[in-house]
């Protein structure tokens, strides 16, 4: 996978408008818009997001994640805590959404 991210940050950079190389300015960050994993995929995306220092802004991972050494009620749990932390900064932000 990690010759498969190089190579995706290749074909992203030779796609990709060029900048103005003036030694000045700090290089923009020029991230993929998103990535999806399937199986080998999502194996490609999680070492995409370890690698690169700007990895896609959105990445979906429908499979392929390496195996889990935590018990999986603690993993469980643990997921439950943060969506409810989540919701909650959302919905504190965006009070118009609650029903």
């Amino acid at each position: 996978a990690d010759n498969i991210v190089k190579d995706a940050e290749a074909i992203k950079n030779a796609l990709l408008l060029p900048i103005d190389e003036d030694e000045e300015v700090e290089p923009v960050p020029r991230p993929w818009g998103a990535s999806l994993g399937q199986s080998f995929g999502g194996f490609c995306t999680m070492s995409y997001l370890s690698l690169v220092p700007n990895p896609p802004r959105i990445c979906l991972l429908t499979g392929g994640i390496a195996p889990m050494l935590t018990n999986v009620d603690e993993v469980y749990n643990a997921l439950r805590k943060r969506v409810k932390e989540r919701n909650l900064k959302y919905y504190d932000r965006y009070t118009g959404d609650v029903d």
